[in-house]
């Protein structure tokens, strides 16, 4: 049976830093009074919150990931971010 469960932890951890990214086109929308800045908070709070959900879940203490995972993990994150 595979184990995904370090893959689906870094792609936690992807998703966190993508919502954090988020954050400056929402800042230059804010500065420039542009009403879409409320896109870029919900979809960086949705963002945020499904990455720290895959965190805990999958959270281990052996996060090592083989040859296999490296390659879903490389395409699970094109395809996600």
């Amino acid at each position: 049976m595979r184990d995904f469960r370090p893959v689906f932890y870094i792609i936690g951890i992807l998703l966190c830093i993508e919502s954090i990214t988020m954050l400056i086109p929402m800042t230059v929308d804010i500065i420039y009074q542009n009403i879409d800045w409320q896109i870029y908070m919900f979809s960086s709070i949705l963002t945020f919150f499904i990455g720290l959900v895959l965190y805990f879940s999958f959270k281990n203490k052996k996060n090592k990931i083989n040859l296999n995972q490296a390659f879903i993990l490389t395409i699970l994150s094109l395809i996600l971010i």
